[in-house]
């Protein structure tokens, strides 16, 4: 009797090792959940998704860069990576609202481009139900429009990477005559 209880276990253990040595199933259904980093600008809350978002980091030193959009307002050397940088109040052509404290940077990217976009403050990560998001209200009518995925109940603006990151305007194509070197 012992001996067949011992082969009895040794089948038991030979099953449970197949079963945890096959990869998990993956599930085929749509998350219903967003990860995103939360930030502010005046006063204003906004994220993005996680999956477009390279670091964090606090701003130290900005160089301006002429022949540039005005929302461009400089590049930053991250780790001898140079990355431009952009104002989304500038960008979205929000009105100055009070003073403000821009002294971190958020960085994104999609592919091969990479940029900056300056906050207030970072707050940190959030999970976010999908479902919570809803369309922007019609005083984002317009350009503002297309750059959001939604907003919550909440007033927490969750913007598209991707869609700012792409963006022509931010391709600069100006040439500067230079005089003659002899």
């Amino acid at each position: 009797m012992n001996f067949h209880s011992n082969l009895d276990r040794q089948a038991i253990l030979r099953r449970r090792a197949a079963a945890f040595a096959r990869p998990p199933a993956l599930s085929t259904a749509p998350t219903d959940v967003i990860d995103v980093v939360e930030f502010s600008i005046s006063g204003e809350r906004y994220a993005v998704e996680t999956a477009c978002v390279s670091e964090t980091a606090v701003l130290t030193h900005l160089t301006a860069l002429p022949c540039t959009p005005n929302f461009v307002v400089g590049i930053v050397n991250i780790r001898h990576h140079i990355r431009h940088v952009i104002d989304l109040r500038e960008f979205f052509e929000l009105p100055p609202r009070g003073i403000v404290d821009l002294h971190h940077v958020v960085f994104i990217q999609h592919g091969e481009i990479h940029l900056g976009l300056l906050a207030d403050q970072v707050t940190g990560l959030r999970l976010l139900p999908r479902a919570s998001l809803q369309l922007p209200p019609p005083t984002f009518a317009g350009l503002r429009a297309d750059y959001f995925k939604g907003i919550t109940s909440d007033g927490l603006a969750v913007l598209d990477a991707v869609r700012i990151i792409t963006d022509r305007r931010q391709i600069v194509q100006e040439k500067v005559d230079l005089p003659p070197t002899s």
